[in-house]
C-alpha cells in the first residue's frame, strides 16, 4: 500500500509540475521517469517490506522463526524499533554490496 501510494503521489507530482505535454520528448522523459520512480519508491519503502518479512516467520513454527534463532515480536512497531536499534532496517537492500554487522552471529549445525 505504501509503495503504491508513494508511486502514484510521485507520478502525479512529476506529470503535473515537471513534464509539460507540449514538450516534444515528454513521452520519452515520462517512460524513463517511471522506472526511476519505481526504484526510488521501493528504496524508501524497503523497511516496511523487511518488517513484513520478519513478521511472516515470527513464531510461526519454523525453526528460523523460533525464539532461539529469532526474537518473537509483539507488533510491527516492536520489530521496527528492534531493527532500527540494530541498524538493520536496510539489511539486504543493496544490489551490489553485502555486509554483516558486527553484532550478528550465526549458528551452524
Amino acid at each position: 500500500m505504501v509503495f503504491l501510494w508513494g508511486y502514484n503521489l510521485l507520478a502525479h507530482f512529476i506529470s503535473a509540475y515537471l513534464v509539460d505535454d507540449s514538450f516534444h520528448q515528454a513521452l520519452a522523459i515520462w517512460s524513463h521517469t517511471k522506472g526511476l520512480m519505481g526504484i526510488t519508491v521501493s528504496m524508501l519503502t524497503y523497511p516496511f517490506l523487511l518488517v513484513d518479512d520478519f513478521l511472516a516467520v515470527n513464531n510461526c513454527g519454523l525453526q528460523a522463526g523460533l525464539p532461539c534463532y529469532s526474537l518473537v515480536f509483539k507488533s510491527w512497531i516492536h520489530c521496527w524499533k528492534y531493527l532500527s536499534m540494530q541498524g538493520q532496517l536496510f539489511q539486504g537492500s543493496s544490489l551490489l554490496l553485502r555486509w554483516v554487522s558486527s553484532g550478528s552471529c550465526f549458528v551452524l549445525e
